[in-house]
């Protein structure tokens, strides 16, 4: 049995997480979710568990200091016993710690996902602990993992780690055959709506965008919930812009495809990433495609090649990069598809699911 702990919100976590299970065509590994955080576990999430067999448990954790999610989750693991513990994120140590005392073969690996100029001192702290328990320990890229290592010297970081980037469907995320704009350009992003994304900055570029193209119908998808919705539907209201934003909520994954397929172009506004699923997705489903350039991203875009990258902040810059791919189809056109075919090489469910199972296992 592989157990594998969770944040229960929308995110990262449950994107790799579901691209791991899927990827398991045969289902040769027994596998349990645990779903834990501040968040109702996402109903997405329980609709895949049912769809792919996946037993789980779910609890709430309140905001702040709260441990008792993690007694309860400490308990869950002392009925079923698991061989494998995988902990998607380091705050998640102290349940498998607990379980380790009475079951010292367990197998503990710790995915490290979140990117580190975002970390606070706890978080370092976690992740401190961690790597001292793990069996294993995962990072979605080669320059995260030499962070940790510069970060930690006296620590055996190099010897215990191995890089897996994130995995995706590319076969149910793939470009629409034909879209359903009529005649609209349709401009989106997917995420999480908070403080480490830059909607802001989306929105006022949007704002210039729709005064320049008075004669073309914009619109602006935002897909995603989170603790700035209120104050983004505030600027959006004084910008003037709210009859052509859309905020959509969180989207079931059916829903997600077909955002993406609707899309001409997709947006990333960022302080920082590990490695984005947003960004995978759209990559996958071959939009052309303008991003921050920040770490967690420019680690996944080529500029000119697969995207167009910006400054963090800058409002013209943003919208420049826009009008250029508003403007130039065969541009547009390209770096979809050059977006396209890296998702497929470098991201696809059967090289991630040979890895992990290499890990678990401990080969």
């Amino acid at each position: 049995m592989v157990v594998h702990i969770l944040y229960s919100g929308l995110g990262g976590q449950g994107s790799d997480f579901f691209s791991v299970v899927k990827a398991d065509k045969q289902k040769t590994v027994a596998t349990y979710a645990i779903f834990c955080g501040v968040e109702e576990v996402n109903p997405d999430y329980i609709e895949m568990c049912g769809r792919y067999g996946v037993a789980y448990s779910a609890f709430r954790k309140e905001p702040g200091p709260d441990l008792s999610p993690y007694f309860r989750i400490y308990s869950v693991l002392q009925k079923i016993k698991p061989a494998v513990i995988v902990l998607h994120g380091s705050s998640f140590v102290f349940p498998a710690w607990l379980y380790r005392l009475t079951n010292r073969q367990v197998r503990i690996i710790v995915r490290e996902t979140q990117a580190h100029h975002l970390k606070t001192k706890r978080d370092w702290q976690w992740l401190k602990w961690s790597i001292r328990i793990a069996n294993k320990l995962i990072f979605l890229t080669k320059e995260s993992l030499d962070g940790v290592v510069k970060k930690f010297p006296q620590l055996q970081v190099q010897s215990k780690s191995i890089v897996i980037a994130s995995g995706i469907d590319t076969e149910r995320f793939s470009p629409a055959i034909k879209k359903e704009n009529g005649g609209t350009i349709i401009l989106g992003m997917q995420s999480r709506l908070q403080k480490i994304k830059d909607h802001p900055t989306l929105l006022k570029s949007f704002r210039l965008l729709r005064d320049k193209y008075k004669t073309r119908k914009l619109r602006l998808q935002i897909a995603g919930d989170g603790n700035t919705m209120p104050a983004l539907r505030q600027l959006a209201y004084e910008l003037d812009i709210v009859g052509d934003v859309d905020f959509l909520g969180m989207l079931a994954e059916t829903e997600l495809i077909h955002f993406m397929n609707n899309l001409d172009i997709y947006i990333h506004a960022t302080y920082g990433e590990t490695l984005s699923n947003s960004i995978m997705q759209a990559m996958s489903c071959g939009l052309p495609i303008v991003a921050s350039d920040v770490w967690g991203v420019n680690n996944m875009l080529d500029e000119g090649k697969t995207a167009m990258l910006v400054t963090v902040e800058d409002v013209d810059g943003m919208t420049a990069a826009i009008s250029r791919l508003i403007e130039d189809q065969e541009l547009s056109d390209q770096l979809g598809k050059n977006a396209r075919y890296m998702a497929i090489s470098k991201y696809s469910l059967g090289r991630l699911f040979e890895q992990y199972i290499q890990v678990y296992e401990g080969t």
